[in-house]
């Protein structure tokens, strides 16, 4: 059989595409999410302690069905949080937080991921 750039090519994406899902929990997994942030890399984990830790979750990059999934938690700061850094979580998770503020237009994900911060203290690490 003759190699070819095609086959070679071929063979590239092939394995790039079965590394990129199907991760095992503690794993990192990774979610595109277009030009402007590329790649984002999460871990594989239990989404209930993701979401406890302001993270959020991206269905369909981990093994292990609804009990493991890919636990994005990426810093931000928003313009109007004046400076003070968040995390982007989603917008009801930030809502469950009393006293804590969101913005849109600062965190990798959907609509509903927002940069959420305290603006009279620290954000859980």
């Amino acid at each position: 059989m003759k190699i070819t750039a095609a086959t070679t090519l071929f063979a590239t994406f092939l394995s790039f595409s079965t590394t990129a899902v199907a991760q095992g929990p503690g794993q990192a997994c990774y979610y595109w999410d277009g030009a402007t942030y590329g790649n984002v890399e999460g871990i594989c984990g239990n989404p209930s302690t993701c979401e406890a830790n302001m993270g959020y979750t991206v269905v369909g990059r981990c093994s292990g069905g609804a009990d493991n999934r890919c636990c994005i938690r990426r810093g931000c700061v928003a313009g109007a949080s004046g400076g003070r850094p968040g995390r982007c979580t989603t917008i009801g998770q930030c809502n469950s937080r009393p006293g804590f503020r969101r913005q849109a237009g600062y965190c990798p994900g959907p609509s509903d991921i927002q940069c959420c911060w305290n603006p009279s203290g620290p954000i859980p690490v």
